[in-house]
């Protein structure tokens, strides 16, 4: 009889769907779909917080300590949190997670628990996500000016509609670039430039916020 004890159970919520977090084919398959209803057409995926990237995520489950999982309990861990440092735009990599020390369960919500991540950033790659995202919303900053141009020429409805998307797309970047600014600025505490970058960061995202509708 082998001495080796098995992990506990772990239920993982991605979207709306709730699955075997030990079963890596259903977690991998929840992501797909999970991530098919919130792709945003013309922004690359590395933008759009609302994504979870597999190779994060399993990477995140795997390195759970069990105490962590049993304490879960029978609520599901919701990878969508926005504690959870999982998305493509989040500053880690799948090696990241080799140094989780554990998670907090920060709030339940029926069965489903919102949990903060307890790691550090990956500091140098906040910098360089962070930095990319701030040039993206210039870019496509100018981009919404143009069309809020045209917009006053013509109430069109294709117009009308390629603003609403390029508004939503800046709004993804705001979140990807506050993130990483917030990761960049806890990696160097005290210092003015990266409080200015998230204070910045914090700011597009609120002036930029769009409904999401239904998403999950």
């Amino acid at each position: 009889m082998s001495g080796v004890r098995a992990a506990p159970p772990l239920r993982v919520r991605v979207g709306g769907e709730t699955v075997d977090g030990r079963d890596t084919t259903a977690v991998e398959a929840a992501i797909g779909r999970a991530n098919a209803a919130v792709r945003i057409e013309g922004l690359a995926d590395e933008l759009n917080p609302s994504l979870v990237d597999p190779a994060r995520a399993l990477a995140l489950i795997a390195a759970l300590p069990d105490p962590a999982a049993a304490a879960l309990g029978e609520v599901s861990l919701y990878l969508n949190a926005p504690n959870v440092p999982v998305r493509p735009c989040s500053p880690t990599t799948p090696a990241s997670f080799a140094k989780l020390e554990g998670i907090e369960i920060a709030e339940v919500q029926g069965d489903t628990a919102l949990v903060r991540v307890l790691m550090q950033p990956d500091c140098e790659l906040a910098k360089r996500q962070a930095a990319a995202a701030k040039a993206a919303i210039a870019a496509i900053g100018a981009d919404v000016a143009r069309l809020e141009a045209v917009r006053q020429a013509s109430a069109a409805s294709d117009v009308l509609h390629e603003l609403s998307a390029a508004r939503r797309r800046r709004f993804a970047i705001a979140g990807a670039w506050y993130e990483n600014a917030a990761a960049a600025s806890l990696c160097a505490p005290g210092e003015a430039e990266a409080a200015a970058e998230l204070a910045a960061a914090q700011k597009a995202r609120g002036e930029f916020a769009v409904p999401t509708g239904s998403l999950p």
